[in-house]
Parts: C-alpha cells; sequence; structure tokens
C-alpha cells in the first residue's frame, strides 16, 4: 500500500491508493535460439570419389584421399594431401611426357602451384597445389576448382578445361 502527502491546501489525512499487484516472477520473454548460419550447397556427387573419374565431379573430400581419374586426361595419380587453414593441398603425377599443370586465376583466389619433372616422351610430372575457396588449377586438360573448405573437408569441383 502507498500512502502520499500533499502541501499546501487543507490538511486532511493522507489518502491510502492501493499498489498494482505485481507478479511474484517475472513474465516469461521468448527465447530467441541463434540461427545457425547457412551450410554450402551440398556437393552434387556428396562424397562419392569415383564420381570424378570421368573429369566432371563435385565431391566433398577429406585428406588423405585418392581420387581416380580416366587415363584419357593423362593424369596418372590425384592425391589430397591435407586440408588446413582454409586451403586445400593436392598433388599429381603423370607420366604422358606433356604436362599442363598450374593455378588459373591467382590474381582473385588464394592458389600456389609448383610444376616438377622431366617433359617430353617417357617423362615424369608431379604437380602440386594449394589453394582457397574459388582456387582454380589447371591438370592438363581438366580444372580443379576448390568450392568450399570448412575445417578438416573441402568440396572440389574437376571439370573440362
Amino acid at each position: 500500500m502507498l500512502t502520499l502527502a500533499g502541501c499546501g491546501g487543507s490538511a486532511q489525512p493522507p489518502e491510502e491508493v492501493p499498489l498494482a499487484e505485481v507478479p511474484s516472477t517475472p513474465p516469461a520473454t521468448p527465447s530467441v535460439s541463434p540461427s545457425a548460419s547457412p551450410s554450402p550447397v551440398a556437393p552434387s556427387d556428396g562424397t562419392d570419389l569415383a564420381a570424378c573419374s570421368d573429369g566432371d565431379c563435385e565431391v566433398e573430400v577429406t585428406a588423405p584421399a585418392e581420387v581416380d581419374i580416366d587415363p584419357e586426361f593423362a593424369i596418372d595419380t590425384l592425391t589430397i594431401d591435407s586440408i588446413a587453414d582454409g586451403s586445400l593441398a593436392f598433388t599429381m603425377t603423370s607420366t604422358a611426357g606433356e604436362v599442363s599443370f598450374g593455378c588459373q586465376n591467382s590474381d582473385s583466389a588464394p592458389c600456389d602451384s609448383s610444376l616438377q619433372g622431366t617433359f617430353g616422351p617417357g617423362g615424369a610430372a608431379t604437380g602440386q597445389a594449394t589453394g582457397g575457396p574459388g582456387a582454380q588449377v589447371g591438370l592438363n586438360d581438366l580444372v580443379l576448382e576448390v568450392v568450399d573448405v570448412s575445417g578438416d573437408s573441402a568440396v572440389m569441383r574437376i571439370a573440362p578445361a
């Protein structure tokens, strides 16, 4: 109960005004759970690395992994070496003699590549590349693009050049 007193005027006893009833527990506030950040689009071929054998796939990979590519593309092995610090690192070997390998858009996406070996008939070469999302690396008549990197997995796309 609240007692009010006024100034001036006639001296009347203070008037008692009842207080509004206040609930003993505060009203529940609606809980809002933070929304999860949207996940990247699922790769069209899931985790099926065999889908890459025809030189046209989009897969999620973890390292280490071997990706089999049809011999018509003159790639003997394609090995996913590591996925760390937002980048995918891989190695390609070829005994085709003539090899085309390297970053194609390093000015717009993080990419680093090197090619070593003996070129020409009977030669063998090893190409190594590391790239973050958006990096594109030419592998003979194919292009490997790093679509996304998240933790210890990455989504990569292999397509004809």
